[in-house]
């Protein structure tokens, strides 16, 4: 381990271990890894849209030091073993939310071209994994896009094309963007966040290319943080 690791890793002891934030959560995440050697890596994801930078780079370090979970892994997958490792660091490192983001989602793709490699691939995804149709509840903004975030990861990672179409066609077709319980995000704010959602999310449906899949849901994320952090959610 790098000695400048070893600060994020005495300020996670109490980071980790409080409650993660609820917006963009939900039982699925874990339920749906494909493995379980990285239960937490989901969480990545969820920080990410938070905008939470501290948390991220806290939960890359705690992954990185996890050398019981590294050493599990197949041999033949030395390369891509490496190449996680090398995502979780640049997570770490990042100097800016765009780069940060932009390396988590490159660690999902870095996760599936290890399940490739080892045949541990979802083709499809399950009913669970489905975004659920757009209701007028309260928390329509939450669940819709939560499950849509979700989605994108799981694409990423597993990989899964399946996964990928149904998270990036349910911004696309959200029949308008879902209206957020924080009322005090001017009404600008939301319609800006909401065209460039849809924006894209229609040129990432039919991205097939990893990195411009994991470029075009770092910048799906970073949208929905801007919007996050000066709306106070998750703090």
């Amino acid at each position: 381990m790098r000695p400048a690791s070893l600060g994020f890793l005495v300020l996670g002891v109490s980071l980790l271990s409080a409650p993660l934030p609820v917006v963009g959560q939900d039982a699925g995440d874990t339920a749906t890894t494909p493995a379980a050697h990285f239960p937490r890596a989901p969480d990545l994801r969820r920080l990410v849209v938070l905008g939470d930078a501290l948390r991220t780079r806290v939960l890359a370090e705690a992954i990185l030091a996890d050398e019981e979970a590294f050493q599990a892994l197949p041999g033949a997958a030395r390369l891509e073993v490496e190449a996680l490792q090398n995502a979780l660091h640049r997570t770490v490192d990042a100097a800016n939310m765009d780069d940060l983001t932009f390396a988590v989602a490159e660690t999902g793709t870095a996760c599936a071209a290890c399940h490739e490699t080892t045949g541990l691939t979802g083709s499809s995804a399950s009913p669970a994994l489905m975004a659920p149709e757009p209701e007028e509840a309260e928390d329509r903004h939450t669940t819709y896009l939560a499950s849509a975030s979700r989605l994108l990861w799981h694409g990423l990672s597993t990989p899964s094309d399946q996964a990928w179409r149904a998270g990036t066609e349910a911004l696309v077709g959200s029949d308008g963007f879902p209206v957020p319980t924080a009322r005090h995000v001017p009404e600008e704010v939301n319609a800006e966040a909401a065209a460039e959602l849809e924006r894209l999310a229609t040129q990432a449906v039919p991205a097939v290319e990893p990195r411009t899949r994991a470029d075009l849901a770092a910048r799906i994320w970073a949208t929905c943080a801007d919007c996050h952090v000066p709306a106070g959610v998750g703090r």
